[in-house]
């Protein structure tokens, strides 16, 4: 006679699960109905990873490196158990001498109905190895509450669970206000350097009040407008808007050849999405020119840059592409900019607040959240 099978021992998800001795059932990031954000080739590759595990177009080692950063990750989910706790495990990159390790390895999470989330907690990593149990909510009060947990910005993980209490209930969360998400590829500053906590990113900002989701792909010091990463980025389906925001890494005579293949690759695969070019921030020392000529004036290549930018985007409209606008990045900070950074180039967390907020009404109408 055949043996009777067991459903249980076929379907790891139908398994009676225990409670720890704390009286929590520990949930992976990825079940249902939580939903994993900004990792868009999760599904495929079952890693907390911003590129695939293995891109069709070569990259160079320091974005293979640094996609495994994982900025942009967010977990939204509901519940009402009054305990969450997480089960972590980093890659423990290394630290910064100029960014908190809170905003680098670190976990925050914000409370909250959609566009109206309020951050609770953060994470300080820096007090454990990699492998960690952290607790980031306990109160007294049971009641279904709306989550988001956004992920470190330059920092990998290998491995998240989620910590609840044994007779808790957990829900979906709430749609996003757009099911087409947005994606910014850039620099340093578009990954979140020096944020003092993930959800001060800029781009983390736009998510929560737009309640979008964003796809981060800033890469430290490599976001160059290589034509390798405009192949593999097209293959994100059906984004709302393309942000290109890479003049910051691009001070080289090489870049005005780069811009217009970059965006003619996007055009090929996305013929009508809008695209929106951003010239880079204004930097410290600028508020100094005349000063000391020649010595804190920005080099050659990024004062050419503005210009490469702009006149690319006047030339396409010109030709008839109405959907590409351009942004000029100068403007972002304010007028006290020289306030709005932790060592002249990347923002504090006061910037970034500045961005995200001078950037909002120029997003929200190119993706037609607002007419």
């Amino acid at each position: 006679m055949k043996k009777r099978e067991n459903i249980n021992d076929l379907d790891e998800n139908m398994k009676a699960r225990q409670p720890d001795s704390n009286g929590m059932i520990w949930h992976d990031a990825n079940e249902k109905p939580f939903r994993l954000c900004g990792f868009y080739w999760y599904g495929q590759d079952r890693t907390f990873r911003r590129l695939p595990l293995q891109p069709k177009y070569p990259i160079s080692e320091a974005v293979e490196a640094l996609c495994n950063h994982t900025a942009g990750g967010q977990l939204r989910f509901r519940t009402n158990s009054p305990r969450i706790s997480l089960k972590i495990e980093t890659l423990n990159i290394g630290r910064m001498d100029h960014m908190p390790d809170t905003g680098m390895s670190g976990f925050d999470l914000y409370i909250g109905k959609p566009g109206r989330e309020r951050f609770y907690s953060v994470l300080r990593q820096s007090t454990h190895d990699g492998s960690y149990i952290a607790e980031m909510f306990n109160v007294k009060e049971h009641g279904m509450r709306d989550f988001l947990l956004n992920f470190p910005l330059y920092n990998g993980v290998k491995s998240l669970q989620i910590g609840l209490d044994a007779d808790a209930s957990i829900e979906a969360p709430q749609s996003f206000s757009l099911s087409r998400p947005v994606i910014f590829y850039g620099t340093s500053i578009t990954q979140g350097g020096c944020a003092s906590r993930p959800g001060m990113a800029f781009t983390n900002i736009l998510s929560r009040r737009l309640n979008l989701e964003v796809f981060n792909q800033g890469y430290s010091g490599n976001g160059k407008c290589e034509p390798e990463m405009a192949k593999i980025l097209v293959k994100i389906n059906n984004p709302a808007l393309f942000v290109i925001d890479c003049d910051a890494n691009c001070g080289d005579a090489g870049f005005a050849e780069r811009l217009p293949v970059f965006i003619d690759i996007i055009r090929a695969v996305h013929p009508v999405m809008p695209i929106l070019v951003m010239s880079r921030i204004s930097f410290g020392k600028e508020a100094h020119r005349g000063i000391t000529p020649g010595n804190i004036t920005p080099a050659p290549g990024l004062r050419d840059n503005f210009r490469i930018q702009s006149e690319t985007v006047k030339q396409r409209r010109d030709n008839g592409d109405r959907n590409i606008h351009f942004l000029d990045g100068s403007k972002l900070l304010g007028r006290d900019y020289w306030e709005c950074t932790v060592d002249g180039v990347h923002p504090t967390d006061l910037g970034f607040n500045r961005i995200a907020e001078n950037l909002q009404k120029t997003i929200k109408k190119l993706t037609g959240l607002q007419p």
